[in-house]
C-alpha cells in the first residue's frame, strides 16, 4: 500500500479525498490475470446485498 501511495504523491493517506484515482503497478509477471470470486451459496439471491440489513419502520424495532 506504502508503494501506491508513494507511486502517487501521497503522503498522508488521510488526505485523500474521495473520488481520487490512484495509479497502481502492475501485477507480477507469472500471474494469471482473471480475478476468481469466491462461490455463491446455493439458493443465495444475488440481488440482495449481504452489507445491509432490513429496513426497520417506526413499528418494527423493539419494544419496551
Amino acid at each position: 500500500m506504502r508503494e501506491i501511495l508513494a507511486m502517487n504523491g501521497i503522503t498522508d493517506p488521510r488526505t485523500i479525498a474521495p473520488g481520487t484515482i490512484l495509479v497502481c503497478p502492475a501485477p507480477p509477471p507469472g500471474l494469471p490475470r482473471t480475478i476468481t470470486e469466491p462461490p455463491v451459496a446455493p439458493g443465495a439471491d444475488p440481488s440482495v446485498d449481504p452489507g445491509t440489513g432490513p429496513d426497520l419502520g417506526p413499528n418494527d424495532g423493539p419494544s419496551g
